[in-house]
């Protein structure tokens, strides 16, 4: 699932992830639980978290991390005011206009593969 960026928001009118910052002594893992549910609301159902991606600036001052949350079923959030919209999306139909921080990890052959390979293992648990 992918987020539809608000006019508020910067990279506005972007399809990303869902996401932001650390806060104070935050871990990646806690910031991923607050984001999450600031953005979409409770979410029932998660099977597991995986890390996917690391992004670091060549000066340092930017990190990102990027994750795959798997879920039992696709689910209507409850969106904040970062986005407005939503979308579940099969994997390499990804919306348009990507944000370009999401395109190059979804284009990325060995994160594709991985995301394949996790969603292909947890619908054989089902």
């Amino acid at each position: 699932m992918l987020g539809l960026r608000s006019e508020t928001s910067t990279f506005s009118g972007t399809w990303s992830f869902w996401g932001g910052k650390l806060e104070n002594t935050e871990y990646f893992g806690e910031t991923l639980d607050r984001e999450l549910e600031e953005e979409l609301g409770k979410i029932k159902g998660i099977q597991n978290t995986f890390a996917l991606d690391d992004y670091e600036s060549k000066d340092g001052k930017f990190k990102y991390a990027s994750y795959v949350t798997i879920v039992k079923e696709e689910f209507i959030p409850t969106l904040n005011s970062e986005h407005v919209g939503y979308c579940w999306v099969d994997i390499d139909k990804w919306p348009k206009p990507l944000h370009n921080g999401a395109r190059i990890i979804l284009e990325n052959k060995f994160n594709k593969k991985k995301i394949k390979q996790l969603v292909e293992l947890y619908s054989d648990l089902d």
